[in-house]
């Protein structure tokens, strides 16, 4: 049989570049979206760039710990996906964005209600509480949707789908400068917001990256 006849089965490297690929640029988007936010309001002096780069920590932290129940759920979907389960492959995709969603938003509450009463039990300086606290506040209103967002990219991934988050992910990165300048700055009626404009900038486009996702 001539060999262009074959299928020739992708080779486990080339399976691993597949994953490893999107995986590694997604995250280097990511940073790089958390730098161009603190590059933009530096404007705004020391004690806004401080208090961004503490907020970003935090929000990191937060993203990041709760984004691991999309590991958890990833396993689950692959058996489920491999095993070819519709069923249970739909009960524990549910099952893990509604947990996700109901988490993150019961632990991201008291940062949006309270947020300078938080920094000023870490031990923030007045200027930063005066700069950071609404800062806080806009970004907790993301988590919910940047944890379900993590979540649903675990999941994607173990169903063969790598390449959605990235694609998601993309949007964000141009149009996270461009809503941050417009509201940091102001821009015809949109008055200028300072640094909790930079905030909304990260929660629109979080929003729309689930949305997609």
């Amino acid at each position: 049989m001539p060999s262009s006849t074959l299928n020739v089965p992708a080779t486990p490297g080339r399976e691993v570049a597949n994953i490893a690929i999107p995986v590694s640029l997604e995250f280097v988007f990511i940073v790089a979206l958390s730098l161009v936010n603190q590059l933009i309001v530096a404007s705004l002096g020391t004690v806004a760039v401080a208090a961004v780069g503490f907020m970003n920590s935090i929000n990191l932290i937060f993203v990041m710990t709760l984004g691991a129940l999309g590991t958890s759920a990833s396993i689950l979907v692959a058996r489920a996906f491999g095993a070819q389960r519709e069923k249970e492959l739909s009960t524990v995709v549910s099952s893990a964005l509604l947990t996700a969603g109901l988490i993150s938003t019961l632990l991201a509450l008291p940062f949006i209600l309270w947020p300078s009463e938080f920094l000023r039990l870490v031990g923030s300086s007045p200027e930063v509480i005066a700069s950071g606290a609404s800062y806080l506040a806009v970004l907790a209103l993301s988590w919910p949707f940047a944890v379900v967002a993590a979540v649903f990219t675990g999941i994607l991934r173990s169903a063969n789908h790598p390449r959605s988050s990235l694609a998601a992910t993309m949007p964000t990165v141009v149009l996270t400068p461009i809503i941050a300048l417009i509201l940091v700055f102001g821009w015809g009626p949109i008055p200028a917001l300072g640094v909790v404009g930079a905030a909304w900038a990260i929660t629109i486009t979080t929003i729309l990256k689930a949305a997609i996702l």
